[in-house]
């Protein structure tokens, strides 16, 4: 192409009737989607100590602490879920 980039004869075909492949390193989806459901899971884990801190200094009510971590721990499973559907296709 303009840019110098080697392309394989399928791919300069399809790119001439505007479909445009890019190969992707799988490694490095893996390794960003890693990341991203670790700082998912940090978010969740600083959420839980803020409502346990709320709880303790008698913040918010223990109805609504149970109603919070419940919450909580449904986004855990839907987290290890998508975890698990993601990394093993």
């Amino acid at each position: 192409d303009s840019q110098g980039r080697v392309y394989s004869m399928m791919q300069a075909i399809s790119s001439s009737i505007g479909v445009k492949l890019k190969p992707q390193d799988i490694k490095n989806n893996y390794a960003r989607w890693g990341r991203d459901f670790q700082r998912i899971e940090r978010d969740l884990q600083f959420e839980r100590r803020r409502l346990e801190r709320a709880r303790h200094r008698s913040l918010i009510s223990k109805s609504a602490y149970e109603a919070e971590v419940k919450n909580l721990q449904q986004k855990f499973e839907v987290l290890g879920k998508n975890i698990k559907s993601r990394m093993n296709p």
